[in-house]
């Protein structure tokens, strides 16, 4: 299974909880990045570009529409990120274009802010979904991993 990029959950989830039910000795490394060190190497003319771009939020359940938030709002001074890539809507302007894309590219598991590690059997972790960003490596086909997740 391929490597699932940096992302946020659901933009309505403010915390993520996870716990290994089942790990595997090779591939599913997970990898969390802190919003604010990408923010620190965004210029202030991205920054506000980024407002603009739109992401896709699913609906919670079966009632709910789909709904749309910024990739980065800025609430009372404090940057509020919701990223997911196959979410984005993509812009059709070139300056939006090119701020989506020199953001992406901070999006790296070789990002030197990149935190690695290994989610082992009954091992959990519960984060700030608006502060982070998590993703994993690739998986070995007969993958056993098994997560369970909370959203709050």
């Amino acid at each position: 299974l391929d490597e699932f990029e940096y992302h946020n959950d659901f933009g309505y989830v403010n915390i993520v909880g996870m716990f290994c039910q089942e790990s595997d000795l090779i591939g599913g490394d997970s990898y969390i990045l802190q919003c604010n060190d990408v923010l620190k190497e965004l210029s202030e003319e991205e920054i506000s570009l980024l407002n603009q771009i739109q992401v896709r939020v699913p609906p919670i359940d079966q009632e709910s529409t789909v709904t749309t938030k910024p990739l980065l709002d800025i609430k009372n001074g404090k940057a509020e990120f919701y990223y997911t890539n196959w979410f984005v809507e993509r812009p059709s302007d070139p300056v939006l274009i090119n701020a989506l894309s020199n953001f992406e590219s901070c999006l790296s598991f070789d990002n030197p802010n990149t935190i690695k590690f290994k989610l082992e059997k009954n091992m959990f972790i519960i984060f700030n979904n608006k502060d982070i960003w998590h993703g994993r490596s690739s998986l070995q086909p007969n993958s056993k991993r098994l997560l369970k997740r909370i959203w709050i």
